[in-house]
């Protein structure tokens, strides 16, 4: 997909949707499944555009569970074709929202155990650590006078050498990954 001009990229991202639906055995998905089932073939904002005129167009319609609005500011939302059976795909939705509350809640366990995991790799491979004292760990906000610039907080800063790291860890079911930035 790199070099193809975003509008080539929302085609092909449309036609990915529209095929997971139809013959990829997916009768409804949230926005999010829907991204993450496509993110090795396009960038979330191109299936996030496709996502969007395919509803403008009538192409897919969007759905959710009666009675469970979904946490915070973000509803419960799922797409599915226009003329699929609502009633017969309500066991499924409610199927993928309980699992989706399930992995929120393993996610955020795991998360939490990997920061704590790195933290202690890096202190016992013997790198200056920030905070220092596990009981202190809970994000990085400021350190010495500079501010993250990654969701207000990162992890913890890591020091080698004279260099500090700003380390963030990600985690989902699969993956981690670990963002360093540097300054000296």
């Amino acid at each position: 997909m790199q070099g193809l001009p975003s509008n080539e990229k929302v085609k092909r991202a449309k036609d990915a949707i529209l095929h997971l639906f139809r013959e990829g055995g997916v009768p409804v998905a949230f926005d999010r499944e829907l991204r993450y089932r496509l993110e090795s073939q396009f960038p979330h904002n191109s299936v996030g555009e496709a996502i969007r005129q395919l509803k403008e167009d009538g192409k897919i319609r969007s759905t959710s569970v009666p009675g469970r609005r979904g946490g915070g500011d973000i509803p419960n939302i799922f797409y599915r074709l226009p003329d699929s059976n609502y009633r017969e795909l309500l066991p499924l939705m409610h199927k993928k929202l309980d699992l989706s509350i399930f992995i929120t809640g393993v996610s955020r366990g795991m998360g939490r155990h990997a920061e704590l995991a790195w933290w202690r790799a890096f202190k016992r491979s013997r790198w200056n650590v920030y905070p220092s004292s596990e009981d202190d760990f809970k994000g990085v906000n400021e350190h010495r006078g500079r501010k993250s610039s990654i969701n207000n907080d990162i992890d913890f800063i890591a020091e080698k050498d004279g260099v500090e790291y700003g380390v963030e860890v990600k985690t989902d079911l699969t993956t981690l990954t670990i963002f360093t930035g540097s300054s000296s």
